[in-house]
Order: C-alpha cells, then structure tokens, then sequence
C-alpha cells in the first residue's frame, strides 16, 4: 500500500487499525462522491425542467421570457410542495474600499447640523457589517442619493465605484414541502444540515 510520503508500504507491515481507517476513509468519501454526483445531476435536471417549464408557460402567453427575471415561485396542485428558483446578485469590494469608507465617517463627524440626523442614519446603515460583511447593494444606493456637494462626499462616492470589483450573479433552487400548520418547510439538500 501507498503512504501519505508516496512510498510503498508492504501489507504486512501496516497496523490492523490503519488499514481499517484506510478502508473506513475510502469507502466513505467514495460513497460521498457519489452522492455529490448526484446531486450535481439533480441540479442541472432541476433547473432544466424549471427553465422549460417557465418557457413554455410564458410561451402560452405569448410573452418570450428575459433570461434577467430569476425569481419564480412553483406550487404543487395540492399545495404540498413549492419550488423557489432565485437568482442572487454579489459584488466584491477592492482594497479601495476603507478610503470611502474612512471619507464617510469623517462625514458623519462632520454633520452635527440638525437637518442631516436622516441622511448620517443611511449612512452608517449602509456601512453596517452583517457577519462580516458589508451590503454593497446599500453602498451602491449611496451613489444614487443627488444634492450632496461636500467634496469628501464626492470622492467616497467614486471611490465606491471604482472598488466594486467583481458582480457576478449565482442561480438557486430551492424545495420545500407544506407543513400541518401551513407554513413550508424547506427539503434539506444540505448535508450538515440534516
């Protein structure tokens, strides 16, 4: 048998234990291989299926459908079950980013005057951090707010444009099953959370 060093290793000189541990490992992981093939199957089938479906259901209307609408909710006739397809948008921020991030505090500090309590709440809502994570969505409203002429405004503004550096869009599906009470609840295809 082959070690983790690459070198070969006669059977009789390997511990019972670790040739049950090899066995037990790969066993395992091939089993789970497998699985994960499978599920990459069930994924591609699944959003096939739904695309065609929604094609075709749109087609029935007349209506070409935009390949940009992502979000379709599905019902079982019964009700029993739905499926959620969505399309969820991410963005990345550059290195560049604490620059704006710095201007806009050094704004907040600034704006004591009455009138701007509403505009330092956005704000420091849009700088907020959720596991870690700022919303760049909320960053990107920012840019979208008008009337605003202080220089330091203007620059974390482009600079928060000038650091977005990665937008990429993912697709979901998603299933879930009615429940006595009437509420769905999701059908688990995650391992760890089963």
């Amino acid at each position: 048998m082959e070690n983790a060093d690459g070198h070969l290793v006669r059977k009789d000189r390997i511990a019972s234990i670790d040739i049950q541990r090899d066995a037990l490992v790969k066993g395992l992981c091939a089993d789970a291989q497998a699985l994960q093939d499978m599920m990459r199957e069930f994924r591609t089938k699944a959003f096939a299926a739904m695309h065609a479906f929604l094609d075709e259901m749109f087609l029935g209307h007349g209506v070409k459908r935009s390949d940009k609408l992502g979000n379709h909710i599905v019902y079982s006739y019964d009700g029993q079950y739905k499926i959620v397809m969505q399309r969820g948008s991410k963005a990345e921020l550059s290195e560049q980013f604490p620059v704006a991030e710095q201007l806009l505090l050094e704004l907040i500090e600034e704006w004591t005057r009455p009138n701007t309590e509403d505009l330092v709440a956005i704000i420091k809502n849009a700088l907020t951090r959720k596991n870690g994570q700022l919303d760049v969505i909320k960053l990107l409203e920012l840019r979208k707010i008008e009337g605003i002429k202080h220089p330091k405004w203007a620059s974390a503004m482009e600079i928060i444009g000038n650091s977005l550096s990665r937008l990429y869009t993912k697709q979901y599906v998603r299933f879930y099953r009615r429940q006595e009470d009437g509420s769905y609840a999701a059908i688990v295809l995650d391992f760890a959370s089963l």
